[in-house]
C-alpha cells in the first residue's frame, strides 16, 4: 500500500497488517496464503 501511496509506511494501520500477516501466516521464512490450521484447504488428499 505505501508503494503506490495509498497509506504511508509508518501508519499504525500498515504497521498492524504487517505484523497480523507475520504473526498468522509466516511458516519458517515463507508466506503462506491461507492458515492451513483454521480448517481444510480444499485439495483433496492428506
Amino acid at each position: 500500500m505505501p508503494l503506490v501511496g495509498f497509506l504511508p509506511p509508518d501508519d499504525p494501520r500498515i504497521k498492524g497488517t504487517v505484523e497480523t500477516i507475520q504473526n498468522n501466516l509466516m511458516n519458517d521464512g515463507f508466506l503462506m496464503r491461507y492458515s492451513l490450521a483454521e480448517g481444510a484447504d480444499g485439495v483433496p488428499g492428506d
